[in-house]
């Protein structure tokens, strides 16, 4: 009676390792942006949280706060800073929105890279 091997290959166990290792890798160069997108959206939550229920909010205060939070989060402001951020006013609502494009280098000549659209809504009186 014969037996039967089973299991991998040598070369199947190599091309599983580099897919494998290529999207840990690019999990491990996407982490810093995204941690970066995620205290930039707790900052505009926390500004619109601490105006929600004041009266008299203009721009300038909303952009101070925003300095303030960037700052205590850590935010590195050469890539995006809390002057990059839309302040507009739309009837009877500030939208806050900050809206940019980050990449990183992947390999070579190849980058990764995400696109951030967030908007928070401040009622006005």
């Amino acid at each position: 009676m014969r037996s039967r091997q089973s299991g991998m290959t040598f070369m199947g166990f190599v091309v599983l390792a580099v897919v494998v290792g290529g999207w840990v890798y690019a999990g491990i160069r996407l982490t810093p942006m995204y941690l970066n997108y995620m205290r930039i959206a707790s900052s505009l939550d926390k500004v619109k949280s601490e105006y929600s229920a004041n009266q008299g909010t203009n721009a300038q205060m909303i952009r101070t706060s925003l300095a303030r939070y960037f700052n205590i989060e850590g935010i590195d402001e050469s890539r995006y800073g809390h002057t990059d951020v839309i302040i507009k006013r739309e009837g009877d609502v500030w939208k806050v929105q900050a809206k940019y494009d980050d990449k990183v280098r992947f390999v070579s000549n190849v980058y990764l890279m995400i696109a951030v659209d967030k908007v928070v809504e401040i009622p006005s009186s």
